[in-house]
């Protein structure tokens, strides 16, 4: 046993090396710990008497803040020369180290890299196309701070034909793709590509799966159409994501000639499931639900009650508690909305409010908390405004725009993500302009963009950041009139229309001036393509225009800093044999 002096000795001893040998033999072994200790029994705990700053050169001597432990000694912070800085006790360059990117605490995704100081995770994934949007082509993932493109699908499947595709919570992505020129299947494959894996079931030659699937929000479930081209039928199925290629059938039993139409949803946590389809009566649409809580899906059941009229739509509430419906009012013959509680199938609710003896709903949305419906309705020969309805317990809709006289409100409505506001464009001055309601102060418009003199300056659609602090939105007469948003709802690519300019807004305590991001105007181009869509940091904005060569839609991005000069991110486009489009750009 050494002498107690021979235990005090200092710091500056152990840092020489010299007499540490000796102490560490002269310490009893570790052979009795579980599992075998091969350092130091400090108490009851294993410890590595060089590197443990509790512990460091002997049971019991702790280094102070700002020290670490190093050989057995404690030691003051590294000193680092530029660029580097200490973190842990080491020198790092915070320009290029995936692990202390920024800063000490910013570690960079794995197989990402650092570049001056910022790490370049996924940015978008841009999908091409045929520009009449018939023919799908390739997706590719777009890189931040080096704006790199990986092309997906390209190492896979030689011919490309990508028709959709979505981006997972995880970053990985799902692609409806051709493995063969014949069947079009769901594939996932990571974000830096690599290998696919095959997520759909199994199916025929003649079997395809349609464009438009929907995920829940947890990305652990997929519902998509697939149709046997033989007999001509749809159908809908749901597959975990961690369960590839075992898919289970969801509708029930069609009747000749039935399918399962365009229209369905998945609840927030994939448990349920809502389709409209032609399921009983050949060429008569009605609601269903089903239950997805067991391996195999459960019985479907009809929602609305036995009618002979269609059903057009339907929205179902995050938890899978409701389902609201657009049908044709048999007595009108107008689009009224329903309201069925999924526990009381066949029941519905009609959703009234002041117009709807002698209008009808036009679009509608849930709230997030799925508790109240915003709408848009009214007379349909003259304007139409803006509703709220309560649905726990329901109540008759408010009005929150009034859409009275010549001030109709146009469809493509935002709901902020605590429902409490609602973003809009109505006809101001005989020309769209955008605005933004209070769900607590209905009635009172704040204005967001300036009061339009010619076409060539109201807002054609928008878009709102998820942050809600910034607003961009499209504007000129040449664009298709509003970018209608049915996020439950499968469909096709989004429409080839343009306007002349994006512009940007902050959504501050006080607005500014809008700040137009895309160049100056040309009259030879088509201008700013539909699609558009807030990068994940909700600064800057993504979109599609042909800057470049007129009539072709590449991928731009867009920033308040570099207003008026985006930067090109889009894929080489085929502008010869098949005259190609980015047709499809996914922000993640």
């Amino acid at each position: 046993m050494l002498p107690p002096q021979d235990l005090a000795m200092s710091r500056t001893t152990f840092a020489t090396g010299l007499l540490l040998p000796t102490l560490l033999a002269a310490l009893p072994a570790c052979e009795d710990s579980e599992p075998p200790c091969t350092q130091m029994v400090c108490g009851t705990t294993c410890v590595d008497l060089m590197i443990d700053p509790a512990n460091c050169g002997m049971c019991g001597r702790g280094c102070v803040s700002g020290e670490t432990c190093v050989a057995g000694a404690c030691q003051g912070m590294a000193a680092c020369t530029g660029p580097e800085i200490e973190c842990g006790g080491g020198c790092v360059d915070p320009q290029t180290s995936p692990a202390h990117c920024g800063d000490c605490a910013t570690a960079c995704s794995t197989g990402t890299s650092c570049v001056a100081g910022d790490c370049a995770e996924p940015l978008a994934v841009l999908q091409t196309s045929l520009m009449d949007g018939t023919v799908g082509r390739d997706a590719f993932v777009l890189d931040d701070v080096t704006f790199a493109l990986r092309a997906l699908n390209t190492t896979t499947f030689a011919t490309g034909r990508v028709l959709d595709h979505a981006v997972l919570p995880d970053g990985r992505v799902i692609l409806l793709a051709a493995e063969t020129a014949d069947v079009f299947e769901l594939f996932l494959v990571g974000p830096r590509g690599g290998a696919w894996t095959r997520l759909s079931a199994p199916l025929a030659t003649d079997v395809d799966v349609e464009p438009g699937f929907a995920v829940s929000a947890d990305g652990a479930h997929v519902l998509y159409r697939a149709t046997d081209l033989d007999v001509g039928v749809t159908e809908l199925f749901v597959v975990a994501v961690a369960s590839p290629g075992v898919a289970h059938k969801v509708n029930g039993a069609l009747v000749t000639g039935g399918n399962v139409s365009r229209v369905f949803a998945l609840s927030a946590d994939g448990r349920r499931a809502a389709y409209v389809a032609d399921q009983d009566t050949d060429g008569l649409d009605e609601a269903y639900t089903v239950d997805l809580t067991a391996a195999t899906p459960g019985p479907s059941v009809k929602l609305n009650p036995v009618t002979t009229d269609a059903v057009w739509d339907l929205r179902l509430s995050g938890d899978g508690s409701r389902v609201v419906y657009r049908a044709t009012d048999g007595a009108t013959g107008r689009l009224q909305l329903n309201l069925v509680d999924v526990a009381s199938p066949g029941t519905a609710t009609p959703i009234a409010y002041a117009d709807g003896a002698e209008g009808q709903v036009e679009q509608y949305q849930l709230s997030p908390t799925g508790d109240a419906v915003v709408f848009t309705g009214g007379n349909q020969f003259l304007a139409t405004s803006l509703w709220r309805a309560p649905l726990a317990p329901l109540a008759e809709a408010t009005r929150l725009v009034d859409g009275t006289g010549q001030l109709s409100v146009r469809a493509d409505f935002a709901l902020s993500a605590d429902g409490a506001r609602v973003y809009l464009r109505q006809v101001d001055g005989g020309y769209d302009r955008l605005f933004r309601v209070a769900v607590a102060a209905p009635l009172a418009l704040t204005p967001l963009t300036p009061l339009a003199t010619d076409a060539a300056d109201e807002v054609t659609d928008f878009v709102v950041s998820p942050d809600e602090r910034s607003v961009a939105y499209r504007a000129g007469a040449d664009g298709a009139e509003g970018g209608i948003s049915q996020p439950e709802t499968a469909g096709p690519l989004p429409p080839r229309a343009f306007a002349p300019a994006l512009y940007h807004l902050a959504l501050g305590a006080t607005l500014g001036d809008p700040t137009q991001l895309s160049p100056a105007i040309d009259v030879a181009d088509e201008g700013i393509g539909a699609g558009y869509r807030f990068a994940g940091d909700g600064v800057r904005v993504l979109y599609r225009a042909d800057h470049d060569q007129p009539t072709f839609a590449d991928a731009y991005l867009a920033s308040v800093a570099t207003a008026g000069a985006p930067r090109k991110v889009s894929p080489p486009l085929d502008q010869t044999s098949d005259a190609t489009d980015v047709s499809l750009i996914t922000a993640y």
